[in-house]
């Protein structure tokens, strides 16, 4: 999706192979979805390792982009967690024990990461935060334009978004970036985030944003009318990471960490929880449950002392 050329990008190739790691989590779920769909279960799994900064063995990851990004990159956790607490309690109150569990677990054990959790996070809309925080071990860092809204992407003024002269003038501009190759242009609209293409100026009266729609994977287009002073379009710029490094490293620590996942998430069973609040039929007493679990579980924390250090970035 982020590549002029997906089948041969390093970016789709090393996705790949993070999808073939996380198997044992997602199970079954690929079988009847293309490949293009399923590299969301591998995006989303990096995704949520790198906003959770106790994740063990990823914190070479979240030291360079708290360097790069600073304490708006450290209260993103912040953010998460407690997006992620509003939701709990969503899923006690339609009695969704098996997720409320999964996000705990998530939360109180170091990032670990269920196939109920994976799922559910997939469909939820990515911050513009998020997509920058994940585009960088991609191999690209944003690149912030002054335009007035303090996103720092471009967008049409309400004031312009009805003038035709002015849509074809800032397709034109963003055609500079679009269609460059070491630059990619990720574009939201309508609670949607895709991926542009590039642009065609073939008419010049009628330029058209062709877009990879992640929900089917098919190639979309969009010309002057369809703008509207709502959408906003991310450019990101190839960055200087030693890229072959940093993804043999997050390869590497995520065949341990999904070994290791697997292994916790027998320990700290969630069909357990189930079972003994099939049994009591109280939210008192699931509460109560969840909470020995917890405590009686932060031993196994040693399951995960394999500290890995590095530096992948470029001098």
């Amino acid at each position: 999706m982020l590549s002029h050329d997906p089948s041969r990008s390093e970016i789709h190739q090393n996705l790949m192979k993070l999808l073939e790691i996380i198997q044992p989590l997602i199970k079954d779920e690929c079988q009847k979805m293309l490949n293009s769909l399923c590299l969301q279960y591998a995006v989303q799994y990096l995704l949520l390792k790198i906003q959770h900064q106790e994740a063990r063995n990823f914190h070479f990851l979240h030291n360079y982009l708290h360097g790069k990004y600073g304490y708006t990159f450290d209260d993103q956790e912040t953010v998460l967690s407690y997006m992620m607490k509003t939701k709990m309690q969503q899923f006690l109150e339609t009695q969704d024990f098996l997720l409320f569990d999964s996000y705990r677990l998530f939360l109180e054990h170091h990032g670990l990461i269920t196939p109920h959790l994976l799922r559910n996070e997939m469909l939820t809309m990515k911050s513009d935060l998020e997509l920058k925080f994940l585009m960088e071990p991609l191999g690209f860092s944003f690149e912030s334009h002054e335009t007035g809204d303090g996103t720092g992407a471009l967008y049409i003024p309400v004031k312009k978004v009805r003038n035709r002269k002015e849509g074809l003038k800032f397709i034109h501009r963003l055609k500079k970036f679009a269609n460059q190759p070491n630059k990619r242009v990720l574009y939201g609209f309508a609670n949607h985030w895709v991926a542009v293409s590039y642009i065609s100026e073939v008419d010049i009266d009628n330029p058209l944003i062709y877009y990879v729609d992640p929900m089917t994977s098919s190639v979309k287009q969009a010309g002057v009318e369809f703008l509207d002073e709502s959408h906003r379009f991310y450019v990101f710029t190839r960055n200087r990471i030693n890229y072959s490094k940093l993804w043999k490293n997050i390869l590497e620590i995520s065949k341990e960490t999904v070994k290791i996942e697997r292994k916790l998430q027998e320990t700290h069973s969630v069909d357990k929880v189930l079972a003994a609040r099939s049994e009591k039929n109280s939210k008192d007493a699931l509460f109560s449950i969840l909470n020995q679990e917890s405590s009686k579980n932060q031993n196994h924390e040693d399951d995960w002392d394999v500290e890995i250090d590095f530096e992948f970035e470029d001098k």
